[in-house]
């Protein structure tokens, strides 16, 4: 719509980076080692992933629509969209 996203609620987790995957898609990363998936237009949590034990401190849309989650213990995973059904996120 144009309009400027604007979303007042708090949230019930810590959001330590960000990364937009798509128009209407948020990825999240937080100290918690979980990387949420956003849907902007719902604003609402759509799905979520353990990464790590330690903190998501970056995230980076990779071509070809991989994610890359940097983490404090020094690893960089890459994931990709979920082939399976259910699954957002591998």
């Amino acid at each position: 719509s144009g309009l400027p996203l604007l979303y007042t609620q708090p949230l019930p987790f810590a959001v330590e980076c960000l990364c937009f995957v798509g128009a209407d898609r948020l990825m999240l990363g937080g100290v918690d080692g979980r990387v949420r998936e956003w849907s902007v237009p719902r604003g609402c949590q759509v799905g979520q992933l353990l990464v790590s034990h330690q903190p998501v401190w970056s995230l980076c849309r990779l071509p070809g629509g991989r994610l890359a989650v940097g983490c404090e213990d020094g690893a960089v995973r890459l994931l990709a969209k979920a082939p399976r059904q259910g699954a957002l996120w591998e």
